[in-house]
């Protein structure tokens, strides 16, 4: 009976060392993420994330390794040895944001323990920019021309920092702040008679990614071909026009610079402006000389049609023989205009230009609106080298009329300031800012 009672002795003392020697020593597994760093990006439909369980881990194997993406279970790996890499691969990636994390259980039977990794972030941005004008290998009858591209809809983020045209393997122009889904124009002049190669980069470092360059998947040709021995030749330099945002009803004045390149004088150079209808308004400038630049307005009535076809384009023509049937291939381009039911409205009332508005206090936004539910307010700053914006308020009524904004401390002192007003939290098609800057100050 004796010795049957130092066994249970013994025995209920050795399990009590064994459980304090567990709690001792027993620690959750130590893992450490690899690859890919935080806020990395990949530039395809496939990532590859990578951990290691540290070799200093005591117990000798882990049960499982879990990948978590954006919170949810995705993948296991089972029976992970210590020290060794493992890598999930993961496909058919959609272009967004995705937070992911690592789990590891070791294999004891009772009390085993879990660990967790931190959260990293990673990118999936492939393809992001579509070349849309002009098509491959199209050709045109003069030295002008119009370079349009696309920042996608599914780009992660609303925007970046600038992109660059590349003609010829060669850094032509750059646009900065690139809003997605808003088409952007490279206007190309006096350009010689060749064929010519495009495609576009873009830079993102407001949103701390890397890498923070990506091109276009496609690069692009064009052809400029040019006829010559004909009468001058003309080129159409520049194009504005107002009101920049027309609605049905509206009086459309273009301002067109016309270009004389040739060595005689063009004595009536005639601009035509059509829409996709082939309805349209013409000009004409008198004797206009060799090298020399002159603007003419074409005015045309906006008509209930033009609502149907929107973004709009208006072909702007011009040609040395107006006598004769017009050459439209020659000296034309186009210009991409959002027309607007005559019933739509949405102004800027202030800050409209030349205000000076103190950090730290208190001011209100005005606008006029009819037939818009919601606004969306933002802010432009136009800083040297680069542009900045950032949102104000989003979703609150139009009807409202005003917005009461307490300028943050965090603002710089600037003279360059706009503010932006849509009716859409996700696009730019019916907007308007501030016709000039106002200012922000601190006293």
């Amino acid at each position: 009976m004796k010795k049957l009672k130092l066994v249970i002795i013994f025995s209920f003392t050795f399990f009590i060392i064994l459980v304090i020697l567990y709690f001792v020593f027993h620690r959750a597994p130590q893992i450490r993420l690899i690859t890919p760093e935080d806020r990395s990006v990949f530039q395809e439909e496939t990532a590859d994330l990578s951990f290691i369980v540290d070799k200093s881990y005591l117990f000798t194997g882990i049960k499982n390794c879990t990948l978590y993406l954006g919170g949810e279970e995705y993948k296991k790996i089972e029976n992970v040895p210590k020290n060794t890499t493992q890598t999930f691969h993961l496909d058919n990636l959609q272009n967004k944001k995705y937070d992911w994390k690592i789990s590891c259980t070791d294999n004891l039977i009772i009390l085993s323990k879990t660990a967790f990794t931190e959260t990293r972030k990673f990118f999936v941005i492939h393809d992001p920019i579509q070349l849309l004008k002009p098509d491959q290998g199209e050709i045109f009858r003069e030295r002008s021309v119009n370079l349009t591209f696309l920042l996608k809809e599914d780009y992660p983020f609303e925007r970046l920092d600038s992109c660059d045209l590349y003609l010829n393997d060669s850094v032509f122009e750059t646009k900065i702040d690139i809003l997605r889904g808003t088409p952007q124009v490279y206007r190309l002049e006096n350009l010689s008679n060749g064929v010519y190669k495009w495609k576009v980069s873009c830079t993102d470092k407001n949103n701390f990614i890397s890498p923070e360059t990506f091109f276009s998947k496609e690069e692009k040709e064009f052809n400029i071909s040019v006829p010559s021995g004909e009468n001058p030749d003309l080129t159409i330099s520049n194009v504005n026009w107002i009101p920049y945002l027309p609605k049905v009803g509206d009086t459309l004045n273009f301002f067109v610079k016309v270009h004389n390149l040739g060595d005689d004088i063009c004595s009536n150079a005639e601009v035509l402006v059509v829409d996709f209808n082939g309805w349209g308004n013409k000009n004409v400038i008198h004797n206009l000389r060799p090298n020399e630049e002159k603007e003419i307005t074409v005015t045309l009535y906006v008509r209930e049609i033009h609502t149907t076809n929107n973004p709009h384009d208006f072909r702007i023509e011009a040609n040395c023989s107006p006598e004769k049937e017009l050459n439209l291939g020659n000296n034309r381009t186009t210009r991409t205009i959002n027309v607007f039911e005559a019933s739509k409205e949405l102004t800027i009332i202030s800050p409209n230009g030349g205000e000076v508005w103190e950090i730290g206090k208190t001011y209100d936004i005005k606008w006029s609106s009819n037939e818009v539910d919601k606004v969306y307010i933002e802010y432009i700053y136009q800083s040297p080298g680069r542009g900045e914006s950032g949102p104000i308020v989003s979703g609150i009524p139009a009807s409202s009329g005003k917005y009461s904004w307490t300028i943050p401390s965090s603002f710089k002192t600037g003279n360059s300031y706009k503010i932006l007003i849509r009716q859409s939290s996700t696009s730019y098609d019916f907007f308007d800012q501030s016709d000039d800057y106002f200012s922000i100050v601190l006293k």
